[in-house]
């Protein structure tokens, strides 16, 4: 389905978003592009660990690449640099002009998680001005499953990075297609709580410190098809999940900023070979990781973002041998308050945009 991309859309123009759903081959993409457009390229990942999972696709096919960044000043001046965007930043900001020299001529760059370009303010112009410094790429494409999502402004900070979409690839196409998993959305229903019901004070009371809700989330694990993911929105509801799993004889990663690239590596690859039957993991993992047998979500965070309720989902959506469906566990907080009510049904109403069948349970 690629073909298309390839031959109708990009060639004719040099630079744009290329809008492809999670796990539908957005880096194969990006392969295929720098085959056909062999100049000096960067690509550019907001977290470190993407810079192997990016690195090692590109090797698949037969590409060598450099590195800048997670403590790597590598780049490859006249192939494919993979590189963070803190790292390009802050070389930039330093002003060592032999380092900034070996990848500012750069003649295509692609921005990998585009949407973030709109994310805030501060991130966005961070993009912005990245994107200026580039000033040989004539050739620029934003890579994202979820762009212009967000206010006008912020829309116009990736419009000014990448361009317009140039192609589009949905996930019921690569689900009809095969290439993706078809998920089941159950959603539990939470009973009230005594606390507040303004925010952020209702969060805490209500979803992380909501003893009934973490305890209903260990035991839907227990029950749930492996491995599995439950994502959390903060590092402090991460632990208390963790603590009531150990509670029942269950010890649960947690993987969140701090842990280290060679510790996450390590946690993924124990839960793709099933030495973990499951991890937690913070915000840090909305993005980027590749788990193809992954065969349960928990969402135990709530929140109402479209962009980082269907980047999450896109973690459980790829194909691997046996994996017929996934299990997506979400929560209904409308008993909490008129904010949690909001958050709950922009999820719902999500799901169902997107064709999923939704059941609904207490």
């Amino acid at each position: 389905y690629h073909t298309e991309t390839m031959g109708g859309n990009v060639f004719d123009w040099p630079c744009g978003v290329l809008k492809i759903a999670t796990g539908g081959g957005k880096t194969e993409l990006a392969c295929a592009l720098y085959q056909g457009i062999k100049v000096p390229t960067v690509f550019v990942v907001h977290l470190k660990h993407l810079i192997k999972q990016t690195r090692d696709r590109f090797k698949f096919y037969g590409v060598d690449t450099g590195q800048i960044g997670d403590g790597v000043f590598d780049p490859d001046e006249d192939g494919v640099t993979v590189a963070t965007i803190q790292t390009i930043h802050n070389t930039l900001k330093g002003g060592d002009s032999a380092k900034i020299a070996t990848f500012i001529r750069a003649q295509q760059i692609f921005f990998d998680e585009a949407h973030l370009c709109a994310a805030s303010l501060d991130k966005g112009n961070q993009f912005i001005m990245l994107s200026r410094q580039f000033r040989h790429a004539y050739h620029r494409w934003g890579l994202t499953a979820t762009p212009f999502m967000k206010d006008e402004y912020s829309n116009q900070l990736l419009m000014g990075a990448t361009g317009d979409v140039l192609y589009t690839v949905t996930n019921d196409q690569l689900i009809k297609a095969g290439y993706l998993t078809k998920p089941t959305i159950t959603i539990i229903e939470c009973p009230p709580t005594k606390g507040p019901r303004s925010w952020p004070e209702v969060y805490a009371s209500a979803i992380v410190l909501n003893r009934w809700r973490n305890l209903r989330i260990v035991d839907e694990l227990l029950k749930a098809p492996t491995p599995a993911i439950i994502m959390c929105n903060r590092i402090t509801h991460a632990n208390i999940i963790a603590n009531i799993a150990k509670h029942k004889g269950i010890v649960l990663p947690v993987v969140q900023g701090s842990t280290s690239s060679a510790d996450r590596a390590k946690i993924i690859k124990d839960l793709q070979s099933g030495s973990e039957r499951a991890i937690i993991v913070t915000s840090i993992y909305d993005e980027g990781v590749d788990i193809p047998n992954l065969r349960t979500l928990i969402f135990a965070g709530g929140g109402k973002s479209k962009i980082a309720n269907l980047q999450r989902l896109g973690r459980g959506l790829r194909k691997s041998p046996g994996k017929h469906e996934v299990l997506v566990i979400d929560f209904d907080d409308s008993a909490n308050g008129a904010i949690l009510k909001r958050h709950s049904a922009a999820r719902r109403k999500l799901w169902k945009e997107e064709g999923f069948r939704v059941e609904e349970r207490k």
